[in-house]
């Protein structure tokens, strides 16, 4: 795959594959051939051991792109991957900071994000009018 990165089998990535269960998505275990373990841990990557669990969908289009360009290394995955109930990378994903429970919740937040910088910048013009 790279020189950095090679995959390995384990007993859990066979029974991903070849015993799925419901809800669990099946992973390979990739594996930091430069990997070397020290007495201090990583504060970006805490629980790092050389080793991390993706998703078998995202082998080639994600991984194999990050490190290809050398964007991104296992260490720099493993963050989203620690917090995962199965500890797999399931992939970058991007979630809204603001979620609105109806459409007009959503109408009335554009409106007022398009109206409300308005509104300041012409009253902060009239403050200064005002001071001449």
């Amino acid at each position: 795959m790279h020189d950095r990165v090679f995959l390995v089998i384990d007993e859990a990535t066979m029974k991903s594959y070849l015993e799925p269960e419901p809800g669990k998505d099946k992973f390979v275990v990739a594996v930091d051939a430069k990997y070397n373990p020290t007495d201090e841990e990583n504060v970006e990557s805490p629980g790092y051991k050389g080793t991390l669990r993706i998703l078998g969908s995202l082998l080639w289009d994600e991984l194999g792109a990050l490190l290809i360009m050398q964007s991104a290394f296992l260490e720099n995955l493993w963050p989203m991957a620690m917090h995962d109930a199965e500890g797999v990378y399931r992939g970058i994903r991007v979630t809204s900071v603001l979620k609105f429970s109806s459409y007009q919740e959503n109408l009335n937040w554009r409106l007022a994000s398009e109206i409300v910088p308005k509104l300041v910048a012409f009253r902060r013009r009239l403050e200064f009018r005002q001071r001449r």
